[in-house]
């Protein structure tokens, strides 16, 4: 089945990191990290992830698989719990690119998510976010920690207990 992981836990950690970051400019790139790291203290990671080719975002056959899980599991949470699905990439290209490639793959398994269960999933609002290549899950210094890089997260807001 589908486990849910608070992601809250690190909170003191990422307070530390955030207050640091306020210290100097940090650029795109930290802003960007800023505003994932408040995402964050707000949603539970769920472990269900969809993973992709390098340069593409679409999903494969395992993808489908997952999604069918995923909705079954949907199905079940609170009315107005609230579901984002997280786009991340390896290091490879340029940031921008990634970070659009990120936002783009989200999009895709949102919309792959409309699309099969024709709206019938009305008890959660659902959102995209893209951040890149800024959290990497593994080393990209091999194709296999790249091809772990290159996901989808879902994450699921703390404020609705399921």
């Amino acid at each position: 089945g589908i486990l849910r992981r608070s992601q809250a836990e690190g909170d003191a950690r990422r307070a530390a990191l955030v207050a640091e970051m306020a210290r100097y400019d940090v650029g795109f790139e930290g802003e960007l990290m800023g505003d994932m790291l408040g995402e964050m203290d707000e949603n539970d990671r769920l472990s269900t992830t969809f993973r992709f080719r390098t340069g593409s975002s679409k999903l494969d056959e395992r993808g489908r698989l997952d999604m069918q899980r995923l909705i079954a599991y949907l199905q079940r949470v609170p009315d107005g719990t609230e579901v984002t699905f997280v786009g991340f990439t390896d290091d490879v290209g340029a940031f921008d690119a990634n970070q659009r490639l990120a936002e783009q793959r989200a999009a895709a398994v949102m919309e792959e998510m409309r699309a099969i269960t024709g709206g019938s999933i009305n008890n959660v609002t659902m959102s995209t976010a893209g951040y890149g290549e800024i959290a990497p899950s593994a080393c990209n210094i091999s194709e296999r920690g790249r091809g772990i890089n290159r996901r989808v997260e879902v994450w699921i807001s703390n404020t609705v207990e399921s």
